[in-house]
């Protein structure tokens, strides 16, 4: 019985001959697409510091280099840059062939693919989480043109 059977089986509760398993030796793969607008690689500044963009434009830093890491710096410094900003292309084709490849190659596992962000996760990052939640109060038209916006966003890959 391969992993998509057991991960099957499992949700049907029809008898697997384990229960699926997402740590080592997964029976669930994960994949992304591929866009590299404005991201960088993580790169050390110092010797207690690394820092890159994502994609968005958002700069990252971690004190070394296992950690996640946290946006220290916002792309948009306030409600003023949301009219100009420019999101990433995330509708060529190209950047999916990733996701196409890493299916192709994993037949027997479930694949759980993930978009790049969702409305609130996207407006958090651009403001950082602590202005974004006083913009809301303080301007919630312009907050809602940016969630308007990143809607659309998500919604025109999601097509």
């Amino acid at each position: 019985m391969n992993s998509k059977e057991i991960i099957t089986r499992t949700l049907e509760f029809n008898n697997p001959e384990r229960v699926g398993r997402s740590f080592w030796d997964s029976d669930l793969l994960g994949v992304g697409c591929d866009v590299k607008t404005k991201a960088t690689d993580w790169e050390k500044v110092d010797e207690n510091r690394w820092e890159r963009y994502d994609e968005w434009g958002n700069l990252w830093a971690r004190v070394d280099p296992t950690s996640k890491g946290e946006v220290v710096r916002g792309v948009l410094e306030g409600v003023s840059d949301i009219d100009s900003y420019e999101f990433p292309d995330f509708s060529r084709y190209e950047d999916y062939k990733v996701v196409e490849q890493f299916v192709a190659k994993n037949p027997d596992k479930w694949i759980i693919g993930w978009l790049p962000g969702f409305t609130f996760n996207i407006a958090r990052k651009l403001f950082r989480l602590e202005n974004y939640l006083c913009d809301l109060l303080l301007e919630p038209d312009k907050m809602h043109k940016l969630d308007r916006k990143s809607t659309r966003l998500n919604s025109s890959h999601n097509a």
